[in-house]
Order: structure tokens, then C-alpha cells, then sequence
């Protein structure tokens, strides 16, 4: 299938040009099929530090946005399966994906959601994020934003019904999350990619992400034909072919051997019951009547 030719320029490290595509493609996977326990968490973040959905750094405000990545701490697991599901829905080609800007957020677009509010240094400031963190939650916050992963995905109350109503509702809980690790007395603080860049000389927009997990998804975004889910497993996978409808040879077979066995309960069993049934025509001999 052919590629769309970018309008948007994105540029890539020279030094894993050979084997980008398919290292971020191996890591959007993996995002993508992340458990929800600690433990999963913690081995997908050694395995890929660079997937942060948002890229948090550590260092004074005044020399933003020279300070140091901080990657995936332990305290951004909630906010990864928040993107996960943001990713899951775009991924399966739900409806309301482009209704309620999921993709800009994964694309890290939405470059307000981190920003701090001046009053969230003041102690009243806190208190008011606390107790909005709270009712969240449904439960005491520790002040510890790991605690996000135990956040149902559509929150402690249904979602109203309109998609207007559910985008204001999603973005003003990102940002709780997000303010929970970049607050204004912090030295933490939220980078967004520059976007929507013009050049003279290239003659076309660039997007300059900051992670690979933005990176990833810039790439998926471009050819969203491959994103599929197993027919099998169930597994969500990035496609080689057009038509490839397994995440693996395994599942493939499985597949194959489950659709036999299927056949064979519904039809084989009877046609062969049937011909057995019928008597067998005895072949005559050559040169005998």
C-alpha cells in the first residue's frame, strides 16, 4: 500500500536511521499491550525509557527546556495506561478518536495541559489540587501520582454524553495528573515538541518529537493501515502486509487449525457419515466385462 507523501517533515537520529522503524514500532507495541500491574510496568520502563508519552524533565524552569529527561519513573504509570488508552481507542479506529482530539494529545499537541497554575505553589494551591486529585480518585490521595494507576479508565463517574462534554472532561483530568508531578514549586516540568515549524528551505511544516513513543506514533499515524488487532489473540500488533491478519505464525496456525476443527463439527463429520452411507462402486478390471 502506498504511502502518503508527509506534508510534515519529521526528522530522526542519523545513528538509528537503519533500525528506527523497527524499534519504535517493537516499542508502540509493547506500550500498547502493557498490563496494568506494577510489576509490567516496571519491566517495560527498563526495557524502554525513552516511551514516556510526555516528556517530563528535571531542572530550574529558567533553563527550559535544557534540563535533564526523566524517562518513566515509577510516578508516571498512571498517566502511561491514561495514554494507553488513548492509544488503544486510536488504534481500533474509534469513532470519537478525531471528536475528541486523541490524536493531538498522543502526538503530545495539546502543549497547555502541563502548565502549571501559579496558585499551585501556594498551600492553597495544593490543597485545591488535592482534593480535586481526591475526587478523582474516590480515594485519599498520598501524594505519590503512582497512585493513578488504579484509575479506572473512564474515572469514579460515567462520562457525560456529548463528545464536547467527554474532551473537557478527559483533558481536566490529564491535566490534574500531569500538574501532580510538574507543579509551580517543583523542579519538575513538562516539554512539548515543536510543532508546526516552517522552512524555508525544506518547503514544508516540521514536527520535532521529543520521545520515542511520540516518534512511534507519528510513524503509526502516517500509515494507520497497520495498526491491527490479532484475529487470534487479540494482541494489538503493527501489520507488515495490508492483509496480514495475525500478530504471528503461531496465532496464524491456531487460527487454521480452529477453523478446521470447526468445519469438521459442522460439515466434515456429516458429509462423512453421508459417503459412508452410499455403497461403493466396485471398478472393473481392465479387459473384463
Amino acid at each position: 500500500m502506498a504511502t502518503r507523501k508527509p506534508t510534515i517533515q519529521v526528522l530522526f537520529p542519523h545513528g538509528r536511521a537503519p533500525d528506527a522503524r523497527a524499534h519504535l514500532f517493537g516499542g508502540l507495541e509493547a506500550f500498547a499491550n502493557l498490563g496494568a500491574s506494577e510489576e509490567e510496568f516496571r519491566r517495560f520502563a527498563a526495557q524502554w525509557p525513552t516511551f514516556a508519552p510526555v516528556e517530563i524533565r528535571k531542572g530550574k524552569r529558567s533553563d527550559e527546556p535544557r534540563g535533564e529527561p526523566l524517562g518513566l519513573t515509577p510516578e508516571m504509570h498512571g498517566i502511561v495506561l491514561k495514554y494507553q488508552g488513548y492509544l488503544r481507542r486510536a488504534w481500533s479506529s474509534d469513532p470519537e478518536t478525531d471528536r475528541q482530539g486523541l490524536v493531538d494529545l498522543l502526538l503530545g499537541l495539546q502543549m497547555d495541559l502541563a502548565n502549571p497554575d501559579p496558585e499551585s505553589s501556594t498551600e492553597v494551591g495544593k490543597k485545591e489540587l488535592r482534593s480535586s486529585l481526591e475526587k478523582l480518585m474516590g480515594e485519599p490521595y498520598l501524594g505519590d501520582p503512582a497512585q493513578f494507576a488504579t484509575l479506572p479508565a473512564e474515572g469514579p463517574e460515567p462520562y457525560p454524553q456529548s463528545s464536547t462534554e467527554v474532551k473537557t472532561a478527559e483533558r481536566k483530568t490529564l491535566k490534574l495528573m500531569l500538574n501532580s508531578l510538574t507543579m509551580a514549586d517543583s523542579d519538575q516540568y513538562a516539554v512539548y515538541p515543536k510543532v508546526i515549524v516552517a522552512s524555508w528551505e525544506l518547503g514544508e511544516f516540521s514536527y520535532f518529537p521529543l520521545t520515542d513513543f511520540q516518534r512511534a506514533f507519528y510513524l503509526l499515524f502516517r500509515e494507520k493501515w497497520r495498526a491491527r488487532i490479532c484475529s487470534q489473540c487479540e494482541r494489538y500488533f503493527i501489520a507488515d502486509k495490508p492483509r496480514q491478519r495475525y500478530c504471528s505464525t503461531a496465532c496464524h496456525g491456531m487460527a487454521k487449525r480452529n477453523h478446521g476443527l470447526r468445519w469438521w463439527k459442522t460439515k466434515g463429520d456429516a458429509r462423512r457419515r453421508e459417503r459412508m452411507r452410499k455403497p461403493r462402486r466396485r471398478k472393473a478390471l481392465k479387459g473384463k466385462k
